[in-house]
């Protein structure tokens, strides 16, 4: 190898001084270390520039580190002036016979061996108290930390309290190497504001055991800043290897696999003092309000961790008003992520997952690194009162007025199996980079994503299968060594209850023949949405814009997940997302495109003429009355409560799912309708020229229909006609969620009034309804109302609301010129009560209605308001003109502006 290299710096490093040269492999562990310590025989300037050096060793490299234009390796000063070190007799760990490398079963991957190198004691520094100053600089420490024994860490500020003074606690320049546990750790102190907060800055932890820059132990440390630090080549401790062999001998409970969202819950004990070590990270937070700035991760079971603390722990636990993982990221700007998040699939460059509690007797602890799927734990929830989620308030969520978003910018993630994962609620992604990931992002909740730079696969060229011997035969090695060079993808749509926002994002370099996939093709899906489920089904949740392309296989920009071995689930047929200008695909350039699935039968998400499909997508060009909306329509409960046990399965079709139920569109064919499965979820498209849509209950309508979980903008036209015998009569009304109590002076229902003919229905807000004996239709209008309990109806004392537009504004995520409709289990419903016994006779002479047009465009005029862009107009019959702008890129609020004689009313304002 080279002994030469050239760094993008000229430093004032010496002959004789040690560095570290990081890996750009996939794996970072002991059992396949490519990192390498070297010692420095020269550093001169070049030719090349006054900004690069070349850097000489005393001896050659042993293997690559990439430095391409994509991503380069670290190259780090571990020597310092002043060097605090322990014995070298007695620090060592002894237990490290067989340590580095072991094998499980008949796989012949590699893995650390457990609970070696678990019995180093090194030297310690503790700052204690804030009678002092505890200020380091230019300091290295080697073998320092005693693992798993805790508040015996290398640097170490503990228990400082509330620090209420500037430039009193920091380190900057330092060096940790050879640690046995952790490198930098703020503890139960935090700053009244930033400025007084503890600094840690231009310091390195290399081959350290532990979280490294453990910026939170009991979470409570908040307003430190963590600037332009290394932390590379960490160990986690206990059985993490055991994930991607699906088993879990040694944690309490669960189970778990390499692709599961969820892995086993660990229990603290002598060989893991705290349990979460389990996923021992480079940076670490159990409370994200810190300033976090220009670090670089290496190695580790994820790059950024940020668990889950629902309550504080420690000297802490008693503290019932708080809740650290609720707390938002203060600043989370320019770093960066590698060879991480390599030992479980959903592992990350950045990663927001996994729960750490402590038990009763305030030592032990419990750590799922995985997702927690429900129950008082489930929730990030980032608010800005941190009493929601805590112990006083334990399943409140966060009102709207309070709700956070963790935002991330200008950050690089490269060789990991995830860019970022998040199992929270909230977050914004500014100008986020990644190369060579198994994915993108994965994400939950509202999310903006801006700036997105996904390069599928780079120059580099890893190791093949990750230090795997079985080289020529794969299936030999474990999957976490294969999955590289078998499958990638850019960005994956989740299921259900999202709403995903993408815009100003370029794609590169995603193609199926890439020179490292094993067999020369790997499963690579540019855009992927999930179709596995008939339990979990997705309503109207993304929207891009402005997405661009270089060098990518086109045969596989949008795939559904399962469109191999699975093309009848109801999330399949639900799927579907909005391109608000064409980019995603170059079939409309310019224009608003609606992205659906064929699988929902030729015609449902067939919007025209002009539409273009494949196998598994409709592509079509949208009008301006064009629209799409969700809800679920509860035609047989009593099958609903036995989901999952008996019918409509979490993946593949292991269980039955009976469709009872055909949507039509007016004005067409009732042979192509969508089947409404025993999970209720619709989502569809409403279809400016055909104007509604015909529901046909195939065994009859039941005596009680109720329409849940609607995603309908106020100003869309959603009309129903319904087949019901003659003579049939109804109560139909809207009901308030079971929150709404009339003690309260509130009324929770509201019911709905005849009207003389469809046109009425049409036009109303949508509380009437019309029975057409002719036709033997009921036609009905859905409207979303106003989320509880800011509408409440009636004349009781205090209420005088009476149901109009107001009533039917609509909640929405928007970012970027684009937004989504909330959509929320604290929504009315709308109920219809038919006077049948059982289910209702069949009507089959009931007919699909011909055609009704929408007539829809852009508003002519707008009004003034501040920071809006213009927005969509609808005109229906003796509703006059409604007009919704948009708030511009940056601002947020509800705007709603009505076009009536003598002039324009408008509320709302974009703040």
């Amino acid at each position: 190898g080279n002994s030469t290299i050239f760094i993008q710096d000229c430093p004032n490093w010496q002959p004789g001084q040690s560095v570290v040269i990081t890996t750009t492999e996939v794996k970072d562990a002991r059992d396949f270390n490519r990192n390498e310590e070297k010692i420095i025989s020269s550093v001169k300037k070049t030719s090349i520039s006054s900004k690069v050096c070349a850097v000489t060793f005393t001896s050659a490299l042993s293997f690559t580190h990439y430095g391409g234009f994509e991503y380069q390796a670290e190259v780090a000063l571990l020597s310092r002036n002043i060097l605090i070190q322990g014995d070298a007799t007695n620090s060592e760990p002894t237990d490290i016979t067989g340590g580095a490398s072991c094998t499980y079963g008949t796989s012949t991957s590699s893995y650390p061996c457990e609970n070696r190198y678990i019995n180093g004691f090194g030297v310690h520094v503790m700052v204690a108290t804030t009678a002092t100053i505890g200020r380091f600089s230019g300091v290295e420490l080697y073998r320092a930390g005693q693992t798993n024994v805790l508040g015996r860490y290398p640097i170490h500020f503990h228990l400082l309290g509330e620090l209420t003074a500037a430039n009193k606690f920091w380190v900057y320049d330092a060096s940790v190497h050879r640690s046995y546990f952790r490198c930098y750790t703020v503890h139960g102190t935090w700053g009244n504001s930033l400025t007084n907060g503890v600094t840690i800055k231009n310091s390195i932890g290399f081959d350290a055991i532990g979280h490294c820059f453990f910026g939170s132990e009991d979470g409570v440390e908040e307003n430190n800043s963590f600037h332009y630090n290394l932390a590379a080549h960490i160990h986690p401790l206990g059985p993490f290897w055991q994930t991607s062999y699906g088993i879990s001998t040694g944690y309490s409970s669960g189970s778990q696999d390499f692709a599961s969202q969820t892995t086993a819950v660990v229990t603290s004990n002598a060989n893991l003092t705290l349990a979460s070590d389990i996923a021992a990270s480079p940076f670490y937070f159990t409370n994200s309000y810190s300033s976090i700035v220009g670090n670089a991760a290496s190695g580790g079971w994820a790059g950024f961790a940020f668990p889950g603390l629902p309550y504080p722990k420690g000297v802490y636990l008693s503290v019932t008003n708080f809740s650290p993982k609720t707390r938002p990221i203060l600043l989370f700007q320019g770093n960066s992520a590698h060879s991480t998040g390599f030992w479980h699939k959903f592992a990350a460059g950045v990663y927001f997952g996994g729960n750490l509690l402590t038990l009763a007797d305030n030592t032990t602890t419990t750590y799922t690194a995985g997702r927690i799927e429900s129950g008082t734990h489930a929730n990030r929830d980032t608010c800005s009162d941190p009493q929601y989620r805590s112990r006083s308030k334990p399943n409140t969520k966060c009102p709207d007025n309070l709700k956070l978003w963790n935002k991330i910018s200008d950050t690089k993630v490269f060789l990991a199996n995830v860019g970022l994962q998040s199992w929270g609620d909230r977050s914004e992604l500014s100008r986020f980079e990644v190369h060579d990931v198994g994915l993108a992002t994965s994400v939950f909740g509202e999310v903006w994503i801006d700036g997105m730079v996904v390069n599928c696969r780079s120059g580099n060229r890893p190791t093949l299968l990750s230090g795997c011997p079985s080289t020529s035969n794969p299936s030999q090695c474990n999957i976490r060594d294969t999955v590289f060079f078998k499958t990638f993808a850019g960005f994956q749509f989740y299921d259900t209850a999202q709403s995903h926002l993408i815009s100003n994002s370029k794609f590169s370099n995603c193609r199926a023949n890439h020179a490292q996939c094993l067999g020369g093709t790997c499963d690579l899906d540019v855009w992927r949405y999930l179709t596995h489920s008939d339990r979990y089904t997705p309503g109207l949740m993304q929207a891009t814009k402005n997405i661009t392309y270089s060098n990518i296989d086109v045969s596989r920009l949008i795939v559904p997940s399962t469109a191999i071995t699975f093309r009848n689930s109801v999330a399949g047929k639900c799927s579907s997302w909005r391109d608000e200008d064409g980019t995603v695909t170059s079939y409309f350039p310019g224009e608003r495109t609606n992205i659906g699935s064929t699988w929902a039968g030729p015609d449902w998400w067939r919007l025209n003429s002009r539409c273009i499909s494949n196998t598994d997508n409709w592509f079509c060009p949208m009008a301006a009355a064009d629209t799409t909306v969700s809800f679920q329509l509860h035609w047989d409960v009593g099958k609903e409560a036995q989901i999952p046990g008996t019918y409509c399965a979490n993946g593949g079709a292991t269980l039955p799912c009976p469709a009872g139920v055909n949507i039509t569109h007016f004005g067409r064919s009732e042979a192509n309708a969508f089947p409404v499965a025993v999970m209720p979820r619709v989502t569809g498209p409403i279809i400016g020229t055909q104007g509604g849509w015909f529901v046909r209950f195939l065994t009859g309508a039941p005596k009680v229909v109720t329409f849940t979980h609607m995603q309908i903008d106020h100003e869309d036209l959603v009309h129903l006609a319904i087949p019901y015998p003659t003579g049939t009569t109804f109560q139909i009304y809207a009901q308030a969620p079971p929150s709404c109590s009339s003690s309260s002076i509130a009324v929770c229902r509201h019911n709905f009034r005849p009207v003389a003919n469809e046109a009425a229905v049409r036009s109303s807000w949508g509380d009437a309804y019309y029975y057409n004996s002719a036709t033997k239709l009921l036609h009905i209008r859905l409207v979303n109302v106003d989320s509880f309990p800011n509408t409440r109806f009636g004349n009781t004392s205090g209420y005088n609301t009476v149901w109009s537009q107001t009533s039917t504004f609509s909640q929405y995520f928007a970012r970027g010129g684009m937004r989504l409709l909330k959509s929320g289990v604290e929504n009315w419903s709308v109920v219809i009560e038919s006077s049948c016994t059982g289910n209702c006779a069949l009507v089959p002479g009931a007919a699909v209605p011909a055609a009704m047009p929408i007539t829809k465009g852009i508003c002519s005029a707008l009004p003034t308001i501040a920071n809006s862009l213009p927005g969509t107009c609808a005109v229906n019959s003796q509703q006059g003109t409604k007009c919704v702008p948009v708030c511009k890129s940056g601002f947020t609020g509800t705007l709603t502006a009505t076009c009536a004689s003598p002039g324009w009313t408008v509320t709302g304002s974009c703040v």
